[in-house]
């Protein structure tokens, strides 16, 4: 016989299926989402985690670039025209225009758009070229340096 227990069980089972999605299947959907959601989570972690270190590691590029210019690092100039400032490419060496050498190991240059390198052996030992960059947006610090070389300007180069 039928009392009105068993009728709300029953009731009850069946609105529990079909919330459910008829069986497990609304179970199994949602154990999906939820590991849809923790695997987005912890990829914005990661990323989230990746921007902190570039950050970190750009201020202490800043840093060290921002002492390089206060210490006088070397401005680079125009090897055709003396009283052009230009830049320096890492991996490329920097040449005394003087002497038509490359500079030596463990000078510190600079140009004039706020990166700094040091002179570091090459490839080929016989040719040293600039390594270990580090770059500061500090324009007013960049400009002082510039001051150091009268008669200089500087022309955006040209691509």
């Amino acid at each position: 016989m039928l009392s009105t227990r068993n009728i709300v069980i029953a009731l009850g089972a069946i609105a529990l299926q079909n919330w459910l999605g008829g069986g497990f299947s609304g179970l199994q959907e949602m154990k999906v989402q939820g590991e849809q959601n923790r695997v987005t989570r912890a990829a914005q972690q990661q990323e989230q985690a990746r921007l902190t270190l570039a950050q970190d590691a750009a201020k202490q590029r800043d840093a060290i670039a921002r002492q390089r210019y206060q210490d006088g690092c070397v401005m680079v100039v125009s090897a055709n025209d003396k009283t052009q400032l230009t830049s320096i490419t890492e991996g490329l060496p920097v040449i005394d225009s003087a002497r038509n050498v490359p500079l030596s190991v463990g000078n510190i240059v600079c140009d004039s758009n706020g990166l700094t390198g040091e002179i570091i052996a090459g490839e080929n030992p016989k040719i040293p070229v600039v390594g270990n960059t580090a770059f500061t947006s500090d324009r007013t610090l960049v400009a002082n340096a510039a001051k150091r070389y009268r008669g200089t300007k500087y022309t955006m180069p040209k691509q």
